[in-house]
Parts: structure tokens; C-alpha cells; sequence
């Protein structure tokens, strides 16, 4: 079992790789309370941002992203789903 301070080190990981790939994208370092929507992650974006991270974190992306709207949910999103991380009854 995962201590919380391998739990953490893991999430701000997972954050820190999230914000690297908007950077990419979007042309800024976004603050995790940016919406996505005003970072210029619109319909093509978020599609091409699923494919790309399925294949970085190891899951499979479900409909629930489409109700994310800030980048910190994304991070959560992200970070709840990604291979072997979620947490079981949490």
C-alpha cells in the first residue's frame, strides 16, 4: 500500500506532467483553476487530449471528461484513473 507521500508525490507528478502537456498546447503555463475552455482546449483539443493521454497514463479516457471544466479537475480526473492508481471505494 502506497503511503500518502507516495500518493502525493504521484499526484503532483501527474499534475506536473498535465501542465507541461497544456503548456504544449496552449502556448502558457495554465494555473490549475484556468478553465479549460478559456486555455483554448475546445471539442478537437480535448479529443486529440484523450487519445494522447491514454497512451501517457495508461487508461481508458470515459465520457466523464466531458464534464471537466478546470484544469485542477483534469489533474484529478487524471490522476483517479491512470494505470494501477485509482483508489478502490474512494
Amino acid at each position: 500500500m502506497e503511503s500518502r507521500n507516495e500518493q502525493m508525490h504521484t499526484l503532483e507528478s501527474t499534475q506536473a506532467q498535465i501542465l507541461s502537456y497544456l503548456e504544449k498546447v496552449c502556448g502558457t503555463v495554465p494555473q490549475l483553476s484556468d478553465s479549460l475552455a478559456l486555455i483554448g482546449i475546445d471539442s478537437v483539443a480535448m479529443a486529440e487530449m484523450t487519445f494522447d493521454f491514454e497512451k501517457q497514463f495508461s487508461f481508458k479516457v470515459t465520457d466523464d471528461i466531458l464534464e471537466i471544466e478546470t484544469v485542477e479537475e483534469l489533474v484529478q480526473y487524471v490522476f483517479e484513473n491512470q494505470g494501477g492508481s485509482r483508489q478502490a471505494g474512494n
